[in-house]
């Protein structure tokens, strides 16, 4: 058992990885298991973004008039099918180390959210 913010070198260590906030467990998986499943994913849309509140496994992170970015907690085909389901002109979709999924999944979402 480990505990560190340190996550460069937790990652190069550890094989689980579990992530705790305000006491309560949030994530526990193989640290492979996380990197595989979690994608940042910006989309950009022709008119104004579509509301996402409702879309499970994905996580507002930053929003504008016509680009969404979040963090995807799960990369499955049904999960990829939901977001292209809202019509973005253009997807980008980014492979993430330990430290930019920490931040990213403990980071506030966007205050009143879309």
């Amino acid at each position: 058992l480990m505990s560190s913010h340190h996550l460069d070198e937790v990652e190069t260590i550890a094989t689980h990885i579990a992530f705790l906030e305000d006491g309560k467990l949030r994530v526990s998986s193989t640290l492979a298991e996380l990197r595989a499943r979690t994608r940042e994913v910006t989309m950009t849309f022709r008119g104004p973004a579509p509301d996402v509140r409702g879309i499970e496994d994905f996580k507002l992170l930053k929003a504008s008039e016509t680009r969404l970015t979040g963090l995807l907690l799960d990369t499955t085909p049904r999960a990829l099918h939901r977001l292209e389901e809202l019509g973005a002109e253009q997807v980008e979709v980014k492979e993430l180390n330990l430290k930019e999924i920490f931040v990213d999944f403990l980071r506030d979402s966007t205050p009143g959210g879309r």
